[in-house]
């Protein structure tokens, strides 16, 4: 989530910098000029140090003036699944959109029924099984490692 107090900053300076170039004054938000947040709004929430989880959801910028003046866009297709797409996938994928999208049936205790998700397993050995079904050959799990940069 983009942060309220970089937004309106920003929003402050664009402001600035338009109106010298324009050498007009600009009432538009932004300075009229255009501005693309691209981002995931449901992952990240900007950090308050010893704050309460209200005061993140506060100091984002859903809850700046300036929201009313934001026009969203949303992606309907989850392109990480694409990109390493297998058999499968087409259904999983489409099961991720519908959680993140709240789209999920209730069971009878109200939460969201995620039981249809992924794949169950009774415990750490059998974890192990189904993530790495072949141990005893290097490859299979190097293939199932995630790699990145130490």
């Amino acid at each position: 989530m983009h942060s309220l107090r970089a937004s309106e900053t920003a929003e402050q300076a664009d402001h600035r910098h338009a109106r010298a170039a324009a050498s007009t004054s600009s009432s538009q938000p932004f300075g009229g000029a255009a501005l693309f947040l691209v981002g995931n709004f449901r992952q990240t929430f900007p950090i308050v140090p010893k704050s309460h989880p209200d005061d993140e959801i506060e100091a984002c910028i859903k809850h700046s003036h300036l929201w009313h003046f934001v026009q969203t866009r949303t992606l309907t297709i989850n392109m990480c699944s694409i990109l390493h797409q297998q058999e499968g996938d087409d259904d999983y994928a489409t099961k991720l959109l519908n959680v993140g999208n709240g789209n999920l049936p209730m069971d009878a205790n109200g939460l969201a029924d995620i039981s249809s998700i992924g794949n169950y397993v009774s415990g750490r050995e059998d974890l192990c099984r189904t993530v790495y079904p072949d141990l005893s050959t290097p490859t299979s799990v190097t293939n199932g490692c995630v790699k990145g940069p130490f």
